[in-house]
Parts: C-alpha cells; sequence; structure tokens
C-alpha cells in the first residue's frame, strides 16, 4: 500500500510527499528523504511495521501524533494528524477512510412539503376570506362555519 504525507500547514500547504518503502527519514537537511524547511537537521522517522507505519522522533525533536507528544516509536493510522515542530501533515492512504470519518451521520427528517402545504393553505384561507366578503350569505349557510359572518358586503359598512 502506497503511504503518502500531506502538508496541513506552512508554506507546503497542499504538497503531498510519498513515503519510501521501508524507511522515510524527514528534516531539514538535504540528505533527508523528505526535506522540510522550519525542521531540525534530522527531525523523524517513518518506518513500515507490518501492514502499517511506526513514526519516531531522532533526538529530542518535537514530534505529535493527534496532538499528543511522541517521544518513541509510534504506531500511525490512515488520517493521522502529525506535527513536527510548526509543521502539520496528515498521513493518507489511497483508498482508506480514516476511522473517525467513517461514522454515521444522522440525517434530519426532509421538510421540502412544509413550504408547499403552507403554501395551499394560505391560498386555501385568502379564498374563504374573498367569497365571504364577495358572498357573504354563503359563509353564513355553512354548518361547520365557527364564526358570525356578516350579512352585508365590506362596501356597506360605515
Amino acid at each position: 500500500m502506497i503511504f503518502r504525507l500531506k502538508a496541513t500547514s506552512g508554506p507546503s500547504t497542499g504538497q503531498a510527499y510519498a513515503l519510501n518503502a521501508e524507511l522515510t527519514e524527514l528534516g531539514s537537511s538535504e540528505s533527508m528523504d523528505i526535506t522540510l524547511a522550519g525542521l531540525e537537521a534530522s527531525h523523524a522517522r517513518i518506518s513500515r511495521s507490518g501492514a502499517g507505519l511506526v513514526i519516531e522522533p531522532v533526538g529530542d525533536s518535537p514530534v505529535f501524533v493527534n496532538g499528543e507528544p511522541v517521544s518513541q516509536a509510534h504506531a500511525l493510522q490512515s488520517g493521522d494528524e502529525i506535527r513536527l515542530g510548526s509543521l502539520h501533515l496528515m498521513l493518507q492512504a489511497p483508498g482508506l477512510k480514516p476511522e473517525r470519518v467513517l461514522h454515521t451521520v444522522k440525517t434530519k427528517p426532509s421538510r421540502a412539503w412544509l413550504w408547499p402545504v403552507t403554501g395551499v393553505l394560505l391560498v386555501g384561507a385568502a379564498a374563504l376570506v374573498w367569497l365571504g366578503w364577495q358572498h357573504p350569505e354563503l359563509i353564513a349557510e355553512w354548518p361547520w362555519w365557527p364564526l358570525p359572518w356578516p350579512s352585508a358586503p365590506v362596501e356597506a359598512l360605515p
């Protein structure tokens, strides 16, 4: 499986670095496999361990994985955030999603029906009001109409 490191901060943001088959050394020295400005000459090593990867700091170099300090060899997973000094990198394995991204998202119930129903009800209410003002005798005859309706048209009222 091909692993990559993708820079998520600093001058290299967005750039991806392929990790070598067995061992990848990171630092600011030109002799490193991945050269990044702002690191110590030899800052960290990433090596294969079975089907996964392991990162270990070189010397006292500050290395963090998902915000936790690393002082010895630490297993990595796809999606891990690696901080070397002030640089942030994301470990990527093509085709694999990090476990924290795979959780099921609860969808909200659709309320697409709400506006059309509201519109129909408002149009219906407006039609009843218009009918009542134009033909009050019709509304007054309805047995289920709960309110008294004026018997005279609006123009006739003082």
